[in-house]
């Protein structure tokens, strides 16, 4: 009710980035993945992918059987603002040797299950200064001595420094609505990032004022 909260996994890290210089203005990238085979559906996800591809500056949409792996990797080094709307998994790794949990779930050529795990995320050279990660359970992982270590600590590492991310599983219409609201905060009304995640989490509580659960799972972690 009172203030505008965002997170850092530790103190050294959020001296880092305060110390980070704003990055340039270039394209943006939405990434939708709602129709995965043997995934339930997510029509909130198409309807928000297709509504950001008007409201983002220079962006470029993959989805469904062009949002593999591999094509998003090809294109997120370039991109300033990258959105992904798809599901997540909390608990997933590369292999066993592997510290960072996560992977968010995207599609192969032919519409099957293919996923972009945290370990791949967090070593690519990034330029963006946002990544929303509309999914659930994305901001889970492994607890380690500096934070937990999932894919919203991958992105910071590949030099990301604001990303949204999710506590727990998130209602695909009501997420729809956050999403919205928040680009329209950043980009219209100029306000800071947790300041627009606020407002847009809190006009979704005025209209769920007894279901926390839809609208408070999303958090900003970095600046």
């Amino acid at each position: 009710d009172k203030y505008t909260i965002n997170m850092a996994p530790s103190a050294r890290i959020y001296d880092l980035l305060n110390q980070a210089k704003t990055k340039k203005e270039g394209t943006s990238l939405i990434v939708s993945a709602p129709n995965v085979e043997g995934l339930d559906p997510l029509p909130g996800a198409k309807r928000e992918s297709d509504a950001l591809k008007d409201l983002l500056p220079k962006s470029e949409l993959l989805e469904e059987k062009k949002a593999t792996p591999d094509a998003v990797e090809a294109r997120v080094v370039e991109a300033s603002v990258i959105h992904f709307a798809c599901h997540g998994s909390a608990d997933l790794r590369i292999s066993l040797e592997s510290v960072f949990e996560g992977a968010l779930c995207l599609s192969d050529e032919s519409g099957k299950l293919a996923l972009l795990y945290a370990d791949r995320i967090q070593k690519l050279p990034l330029n963006a200064d946002l990544v929303m990660m509309s999914a659930c359970q994305t901001g889970k992982g492994s607890r380690m001595s500096e934070g937990v270590i999932g894919l919203s600590r991958a992105f910071m590492g590949a030099g990301v420094p604001s990303v949204v991310a999710t506590h727990w599983s998130i209602s695909d219409h009501v997420t729809q609505e956050i999403v919205s609201d928040f680009y329209n905060g950043v980009l219209n009304k100029s306000m800071a990032k947790a300041q627009a995640l606020r407002e847009a989490m809190l006009a979704q509580r005025r209209m769920h004022p007894d279901k926390p659960y839809l609208w408070g799972a999303f958090f900003l972690i970095g600046k």
